[in-house]
């Protein structure tokens, strides 16, 4: 029989097994009581606290939150097992220099829910500050009520320090995350790193997931559930949107363009990526597909690579069941490459900007563009517009190979 030695132990294995699965294969403590009052939480925490499991029975809440329970320059933890239910609008605010570690394991899962099962009932955690901050192994249900007008109705807000560059940290994995009016989960431009990982986000009014483009990479996309919500994807901004008259907000003035080159993977169940994108170069992988909202642009201002298959391809398209969006510009030195796309339904003329050049794509500053088995369809313009350099000299070009031009209002390809 193999042993294990050293000048401490001397144990058979068979016995060392035994041993390891007393002590571990059970994350509960078999000590606690079944059910008991909880207790009440309110006001401000402003020193370092532990909440741990008080009882057995799963429907039985540890602790009540009532209105705001706001944690400043401190630490919040809370253990495997703890349920904690709050009551109407109560919520969990980690505020200026607070970290929040939320640790709940595969077979004892922390538990925070509305003591009423309404979406929206209680607000949701609400984090600011410019601290690590970590969420494992949670049941997260009916958060979502608003924290104050002009703000988002999410389960979890993440923003970071108010006032501040990016600072904030965040993970977020193994988490069940539901039943908010609007969003899952919104990430706002003051964090600067996120990790993402088996999560399911489901029954959230608008998306599970919003964030800006720049933590897209930061994210893997391709092992977390995002079905069953009003938009099954992620929704990406860069500036305020108003959309279905809900605004996509944020404590910041975004709209610059995102410098970190990207390769985007498609999401699970043909979810899409949707909302306002601008950027220096991006990877398309193919089956990714992204949709862009009504009077809107994507730009582009160096290179866009989007390499899709016959059996699967890239899609850029408007939100199903909105206007047309206004164009994808293409600009730069650089040539971009599109492969087996599908691009659709742009080309529309928005009121404020007085676009004079609608189409679906637009190159401009010398930009070519290389097309092999594309379609571009159903543009209220141009499928492609070819804009001239400064001085008025032509330079871009299209080179194309087994291409479709389908319903596009103006003509395929159009020139200043």
């Amino acid at each position: 029989m193999w042993t294990i030695s050293n000048k401490y132990l001397n144990i058979p294995w068979v016995f060392l097994g035994i041993y390891l699965f007393v002590f571990s294969a059970c994350d509960k403590d078999p000590t606690l009581v079944e059910r008991g009052d909880p207790e009440i939480l309110l006001g401000l925490l402003s020193s370092n606290r532990t909440l741990k499991n008080k009882y057995s029975d799963p429907d039985a809440p540890d602790y009540l939150v009532r209105g705001v329970y706001q944690v400043l320059y401190a630490s919040l933890k809370i253990e495997a097992g703890v349920v904690i239910h709050f009551e109407e609008d109560a919520g969990l605010e980690i505020g200026d220099d607070a970290a929040l570690q939320i640790k709940g394991s595969e077979n004892n899962r922390v538990i925070l829910t509305g003591t009423a099962p309404i979406p929206g009932f209680w607000r949701g955690i609400l984090i600011q500050t410019n601290l690590h901050c970590s969420i494992a192994y949670t049941d997260l249900h009916y958060g979502g009520h608003i924290w104050w007008e002009g703000g988002q109705q999410s389960s979890i807000w993440a923003q970071g320090k108010l006032l501040t560059s990016r600072e904030m940290s965040l993970d977020i994995h193994d988490c069940l995350i539901t039943n908010s009016p609007q969003f899952g989960l919104f990430l706002g431009e003051t964090v600067r790193k996120v990790s993402l990982q088996r999560n399911v986000f489901k029954q959230h009014g608008l998306s599970p997931v919003v964030c800006p483009t720049f933590l897209i990479p930061d994210i893997d996309v391709t092992n977390s559930d995002y079905r069953e919500n009003g938009h099954n994807g992620i929704f990406l901004i860069n500036g305020p949107l108003v959309l279905n008259g809900i605004g996509y907000g944020n404590n910041g003035t975004l709209g610059y363009i995102d410098e970190q080159p990207a390769t985007w993977k498609p999401l699970p169940d043909e979810g899409s990526y949707r909302g306002i994108i601008s950027m220096r170069n991006l990877t398309l992988n193919a089956g990714v597909i992204i949709e862009i909202p009504p009077g809107k642009f994507m730009f582009i201002v160096n290179k866009l690579k989007a390499t899709g298959t016959a059996e699967q391809n890239v899609i850029l398209r408007n939100i199903p069941g909105h206007d047309n969006f206004i164009r994808i510009d293409l600009s730069g030195p650089e040539q971009s490459t599109l492969e087996h796309c599908v691009i659709s339904n742009g080309g529309c003329c928005d009121e404020l900007f007085q676009v004079e050049t609608p189409a679906n794509i637009e190159l401009s500053r010398a930009h070519d563009l290389l097309l092999s088995n594309c379609l571009i369809q159903n543009s209220e313009g141009c499928g492609i517009f070819i804009y001239p350099n400064i001085g008025g000299t032509l330079q871009s070009e299209v080179t194309q190979t087994g291409c479709a031009f389908v319903n596009n209002v103006s003509d395929n390809i159009c020139y200043w």
